[in-house]
């Protein structure tokens, strides 16, 4: 699906009069690090840019793991240009094995939600990704149910205020997310354990997440349909969303590429769109000590997906220019170089080379020292797991969830003790629908449970399942989804029917159109008569109505029209 060429021949002289455009200005600190914002100019582009290197707040992840396959399928507007935010996405390809790519996404056009733009795309890079990456890391495995962790940890993490605000503009992003609906079809490309390439099919129609449930409460459609989240919730209530089937398995089967977030998000939108699809080919570039990496232009703007294609080299050149300009002035990479090609049969293209500058090593290291500290914490997790096996846990519950302290607290056990017992349980345990099923046991009980603290204590330190005929939360959402999907299945069902007999109808109208009209008449009447015959009280108002749906139905064996079957392929729906 990529195009990539990278080059370490020899162009000294060249890099060395372009590198002499360059100026540079870094303040340190006393220990000789940076400063916390970098400002840099560069001469020979435009002495009026300034590019600043934005800080990272606290809590805030340095690196995050752009999926390899997916991240080069355009879903985000990064652009506030109002028709570009009106325009669905239809992307069409094919993979490096000739394989079709069908990719389209249609937002929420509601005024009060819209298209997923450029908040959303930083929750999905600095929120959603990370959270998905720990539960990998933790885990093994992506779970449908995603904690992205209390709504004031999220919001620190996006770098944005701590308010109520804040907290609904980030609900209202993810809401953006969850409400485009995705078409896809394609093959992602997987690495076995032995090392083996396969190829594992992604085929529906779904919208790639939903918000779950901020603490207790759960959203319910009607809130998320209306964008609308004015009610009143605690700030420290863990905020989850729930990834659908194709989405899980898209992220369990990709390969990650890396990107420093601290220069990411001190470009703009658009340069970021730029950083996503060819900041790995540049990483690769300066780890590998060459000196340009190349992309195709017709390949590039197919995933940039609010630029419009270019014939022209001076308004290609002029258009890529404005797409990489912060990327320019900040020393990421030096003035691009485009080159025309055409092949036969084909339209004229061009080769854009990349030449990576001064911020794209500082970058790189950023992102090689990230990969260090996670080694270091990783090596340290694996042997606090090895230690606590004997218990099956990684991580105590109530550091990962705590809104269960919450639920403990309510149901009458203090957070000492419930520390205590959460943290010898074991990481999966189904907490949650234990204290559900313990709340109508004690309710079916009427009071002859004496100590309810205790019996819920007793119940989740025993572990016990609560049985199959018992309906939990986490359940009826289940089942009330796969009642939606069910209904909605039957509704397009019967959509599809009834479009097919418009169509056996709207043929009928044709032929008999096309019939002389005496011979229509000496039917008519026939149908007349054989009906009269049979029901002789009718009146002949139902006479005539019958003998209408006779003649339809002896015209409908003499017209050619074609199955059901080829129907629902597509194949009639033109004449409609």
């Amino acid at each position: 699906m990529s195009y990539q060429e990278s080059n370490s021949g020899n162009n000294a002289d060249k890099e060395r009069r372009r590198g002499e455009r360059i100026l540079i200005r870094v303040s340190k600190t006393t220990t000789g690090e940076p400063a916390a914002a970098n400002t840099i100019k560069m001469r020979g582009i435009n002495s009026k840019d300034t590019f600043k290197l934005k800080p990272l707040s606290p809590g805030q992840n340095p690196v995050a793991g752009l999926p390899k396959y997916t991240t080069e399928l355009p879903f985000f507007y990064l652009t506030k240009r109002k028709d570009l935010l009106a325009k669905n996405i239809a992307f069409a390809s094919v993979d490096e094995s000739a394989r079709p790519i069908i990719w389209n996404v249609k937002p929420n056009r509601d005024p009060q939600i819209g298209a997923p733009g450029i908040d959303a795309h930083a929750v999905w890079v600095l929120l959603i990704l990370p959270a998905i990456e720990n539960e990998r890391r933790n885990r093994g495995m992506v779970p449908q149910i995603l904690p992205l962790g209390g709504m004031r940890q999220c919001l620190r993490q996006l770098g944005w205020g701590i308010g109520g605000h804040q907290a609904r503009r980030l609900l209202h992003s993810l809401n953006q997310i969850g409400a485009a609906w995705c078409e896809a079809e394609f093959f992602l490309s997987v690495r076995t354990k032995a090392g083996e390439c396969q190829y594992v099919p992604i085929k529906g129609r779904f919208s790639r997440m939903s918000i779950y449930a901020l603490g207790e409460k759960h959203l319910t459609d009607a809130e998320l349909a209306a964008g609308k989240f004015d009610f009143n919730f605690d700030l420290n209530a863990t905020l989850y969303v729930q990834l659908h089937q194709l989405e899980v398995a898209a992220h369990e089967n990709q390969e990650h590429r890396y990107v420093d977030n601290q220069y990411m998000f001190s470009v703009e939108p658009t340069g970021r769109r730029w950083l996503e699809i060819l900041g790995s080919k540049i990483f690769g570039v300066v780890k590998n000590g060459g000196q340009y990496c190349e992309a195709r232009y017709s390949w590039y703007v197919k995933q940039h997906h609010t630029l419009q294609r270019q014939h022209a080299h001076s308004r290609v050149a002029t258009q890529m220019n404005r797409v990489v300009a912060d990327h320019m002035a900040s020393g990421y990479i030096l003035k691009p170089e485009y080159r025309t090609i055409q092949e036969p049969g084909e339209e004229v293209d061009f080769i854009i080379r990349y030449t990576p500058g001064p911020m794209a090593h500082e970058s790189t290291n950023r992102i090689r020292a990230s990969f260090k500290r996670q080694n270091h914490l990783s090596r340290a997790s694996a042997d606090a797991t090895d230690a606590m096996s004997d218990r099956q846990t990684r991580v105590p519950l109530s550091s990962v969830r705590p809104e269960i302290l919450a639920k403990l607290g309510k149901r009458g056990i203090g957070e000492t003790d419930a520390r205590k017992l959460l943290a010898k349980l074991p990481y999966n345990q189904a907490v949650l629908d234990q204290l559900e099923w313990a709340d109508s046991e004690i309710t079916k009980a009427r009071g002859k449970i004496a100590n309810p603290a205790g019996f819920y204590i007793s119940i989740l330190r025993r572990n016990a399942t609560p049985p199959p005929t018992f309906e939990t939360s986490a359940k009826r959402l289940a089942r009330q989804d796969e009642e939606r999907r069910r209904a909605l299945a039957r509704h397009e069902e019967e959509q599809v029917k009834a479009g097919y007999e418009n169509y056996c109808v709207a043929e009928i109208e044709q032929y008999m159109s096309a019939m002389p009209l005496p011979e229509l008449e000496a039917l008519r009447e026939t149908k007349r008569g054989e009906t009269k015959r049979r029901f002789p009280n009718l009146s002949p108002a139902l006479i005539d109505r019958s003998a209408e749906r006779e003649v339809r139905n002896e015209l409908r064996k003499l017209v050619q029209i074609i199955p059901f079957e080829e129907f629902v392929n597509g194949r009639g729906q033109k004449r409609l």
